[in-house]
């Protein structure tokens, strides 16, 4: 990208720009900021002072605006005055251009089935370049001719090749080319808060586009998948073990997971980016995998054998171990080429695979240590049944210690006191 920039650069009348595409994003990388206002002249102005902030940022290697590839125009300016001193008017002095330029429809001509418009036009040649238009002769009321120059004003300037309206306001786009390996979210957050700093004419204003803005509404749809996913995990969990301090226990795995999903993210040096947020999505119906094998089985123990809280869930971990690993170890294997990169055009697809590998293994961890712990503490039977045994064995002391005794330490029958 580099190299390709150094060699058209020095191109004479041209104006080349090197953008790269990536697979992640909805189009060219870059960073777009979008201004409107009604005023077309100080959208230009303010535009131009963005375009100076831009690429006063390392990051951003070039930077241009919708404007900057208009085209040069001639425009004629008439003077209402002037052009009321000779008796016509500024639309009489339009249409006597306009019909030099274009020509004018003088009528049309039948020929069979076919209809055919007369058109009366100047010679061919005859003006062809804007100079020309100097010489152009405006009729007076008077029946004479006077220069076009008498009555109007020959502007040159540059118009845009193309104008763009938001909500019936104007609206200029700054377009900043990012250098390879910079994260678009970042530095367009980072170029907002200068711009933020600007002092803006009265009536402009600002805003993120380009790929930014689209990112941010489907990320606003995932954020909406994930939470419904959680919903929906949740409802499924209190259906299958009727109680919801079990299901809450096991959805304990959700937030474990996506802790290990952003440190991985973290140290891989990855951006959350749309396929990572479709990895946190699938992560919530996988990690609560483990803590449902583990659970229920603890479950199973203590409805069928008896046990206490506390033996199933050693029984249980004793039990699940290999599976949970197992599984867990599988699918990490099976997402790790794609995670370090290994085959071609992997880049949609690495950010989602660190995020499963991370959730699950960090996800893991937590399971076989915090979840029966968190069991324990949610389950109110046991801590009942444990502080009926410690009452009973309270009040054995106790009595053991009412019944007298004799010299020697020995207690005393009642039949014998």
């Amino acid at each position: 990208m580099t190299l390709m920039r150094e060699q058209t650069k020095g191109i004479d009348n041209a104006s080349v720009e090197v953008s790269e595409r990536s697979s992640m994003s909805f189009g060219s990388r870059g960073v777009t900021i979008n201004l409107t206002g009604s005023s077309l002249s100080a959208l230009e102005s303010t535009a131009n002072e963005v375009k100076t902030v831009m690429q006063s940022f390392e990051g951003v290697v070039s930077a241009s605006t919708s404007l900057s590839d208009g085209s040069p125009r001639a425009e004629i300016v008439v003077d209402a005055v002037q052009a009321a001193a000779i008796g016509t008017t500024p639309s009489a002095v339009v249409s006597t251009v306009r019909n030099m330029l274009s020509g004018t429809q003088a009528g049309s001509i039948q020929e069979s089935d076919e209809e055919y418009n007369i058109k009366v036009m100047y010679p061919e040649g005859r003006y062809h370049d804007v100079s020309d238009l100097s010489g152009l002769m405006i009729s007076t009321s008077s029946g004479g001719k006077v220069p076009l120059t008498d009555v109007a004003e020959i502007v040159y300037n540059n118009s845009p090749s193309q104008i763009q309206r938001q909500d019936g306001d104007y609206q200029v786009s700054v377009t900043g080319q990012t250098a390879t390996g910079m994260s678009d979210s970042a530095l367009s957050n980072q170029i907002m808060q200068r711009i933020q700093q600007m002092d803006l004419p009265e009536g402009v204003n600002i805003s993120q586009g380009g790929n930014m803005r689209m990112m941010n509404d489907e990320f606003n749809a995932i954020y909406s998948a994930l939470a419904a996913a959680v919903f929906l995990v949740f409802v499924v969990m209190a259906m299958q073990f009727e109680s919801m301090r079990f299901s809450l226990v096991v959805m304990l795995s959700v937030p474990f997971s996506m802790t290990g999903a952003f440190f991985a993210l973290m140290i891989t040096g990855q951006s959350i980016s749309m396929t990572s947020l479709i990895g946190l999505v699938m992560l919530v119906g996988i990690v609560v995998n483990n803590a449902i094998v583990l659970i229920d089985y603890a479950n199973v123990l203590r409805r069928e054998h008896g046990m206490s809280a506390r033996d199933a869930l050693i029984r249980s971990g004793r039990t699940r171990l290999r599976p949970i690993l197992m599984t867990t170890l599988t699918t990490v294997l099976g997402l790790l080429p794609t995670a370090i990169g290994i085959g071609g055009q992997v880049e949609m697809m690495q950010s989602m695979s660190i995020v499963v590998i991370g959730g699950l293994t960090f996800s893991t961890l937590l399971t076989l240590i915090l979840i029966p712990t968190v069991y324990l503490l949610f389950d109110g039977e046991d801590r009942r049944r444990k502080g009926g045994q410690a009452g009973k064995r309270s009040l054995f002391r106790r009595n053991r210690r009412e019944q007298p005794q004799t010299s020697e330490g020995m207690a005393i029958p009642p039949e014998f006191r």
